[in-house]
């Protein structure tokens, strides 16, 4: 741990410190819990303050300032920080004044199966943060993967643009608030799932990722889910076999399968359909759609294609031997 916070202390990134304390939140976090083990023995966020409260050096001050922004433990924290004297790069002693970008930039596919936000913070010292997070509906609204890289957010919205290699891809800016509320709402349903979701940074940036989404303007609703009607469905199943992929396909059994088997919902926002797809939708689904590309905006964890491969965009982790080696910089006290 100690090795972990003087190393990223002294790196002169902020993102290097935010992501190890980012992980020790996560570790400390109820929603982690392995429902099934019972007898999981998780340390209690209260309890790692105490630990870091009990051991005055300048890692720990500076976890410690990392982590005044829990507003149930900000007062024992600073009553602590008072009474230290450690000096601390200026972009960590004005944390608290941190503004989120007032742009959210928003990446989606005509098929809806899953969009990115793109949301961006800039420290008092200029130092820039950006989250890209992608919101899967195919899994029932739920953030799937996420990450944090360092860079200003008008950036990596451009990054992002070059990306676009299909026509029915889209990124624009879109409403803070209805982000915020979309974001939480899909965090909040991510965390109920069990096996949960994972990747190399995601819920590892979990903590870090609400901190940022957290400052964004409050009073967006998050778009419901829907079933369609009886009769809704029949029309979409009509004009299904009406077309060159249906056609030759209606057949009663084909027609029965369908009824039977592929749900159809729609966003209230748009009342689009949700695509039927294979792996997605069941057996029914690879018989009557066929396969195609590119369905996804950008899922932080692959690239847009048929062969999933790592993002272009993702940070590299902290083992990857490509990194720079910093060395060790020592223990401040």
């Amino acid at each position: 741990m100690f090795q972990s916070l003087r190393w990223a202390l002294r790196s002169g990134e902020p993102l290097d410190l935010l992501a190890v304390v980012s992980g020790f939140l996560e570790v400390t976090d109820p929603r982690s819990r392995d429902p099934l083990a019972r007898d999981e023995q998780r340390l209690p966020l209260a309890e790692l303050v105490e630990s870091f409260v009990g051991t005055p050096y300048a890692e720990t001050t500076a976890a410690l300032r990392a982590l005044g922004t829990d507003e149930v433990l900000a007062a024992r924290i600073g009553r602590e920080l008072a009474t230290r004297r450690h000096p601390m790069p200026d972009w960590l002693a004005g944390l608290d004044q941190a503004r989120v970008e007032p742009d959210v930039w928003f990446m989606t596919h005509v098929l809806g199966d899953g969009d990115d936000y793109l949301i961006g913070v800039t420290l008092p010292s200029g130092h820039a943060l950006s989250a890209l997070v992608y919101v899967d509906h195919n899994l029932g609204t739920v953030v799937k993967d996420a990450f944090v890289v360092p860079e200003p957010l008008e950036d990596l919205a451009i990054k992002m643009g070059t990306l676009i290699e299909d026509s029915d891809q889209s990124l624009t800016r879109t409403d803070p608030a209805t982000a915020r509320a979309v974001v939480e709402a899909a965090i909040d349903s991510g965390s109920r799932l069990f096996p949960p979701l994972t990747s190399d940074s995601w819920p590892v940036c979990r903590p870090l990722v609400e901190w940022m989404v957290g400052m964004l303007p409050t009073g967006g609703v998050a778009p419901e889910w829907q079933e369609w009607s009886e009769e809704e469905r029949a029309a979409i199943a009509d004009a299904f076999f009406a077309s060159p992929y249906g056609a030759p396909l209606d057949r009663e059994d084909e027609r029965d399968l369908l009824g039977s088997r592929a749900v159809v919902r729609h966003r209230l926002r748009d009342r689009r359909p949700v695509p039927l797809e294979p792996g997605v939708r069941g057996d029914a689904a690879g018989r009557l759609v066929p396969p195609q590309g590119h369905r996804r905006a950008g899922v932080p964890g692959e690239a847009a294609g048929p062969a999933a491969r790592p993002h272009p965009l993702l940070p590299r982790p902290l083992g990857d031997s490509r990194r720079p080696d910093r060395g060790d910089p020592g223990r401040g006290r």
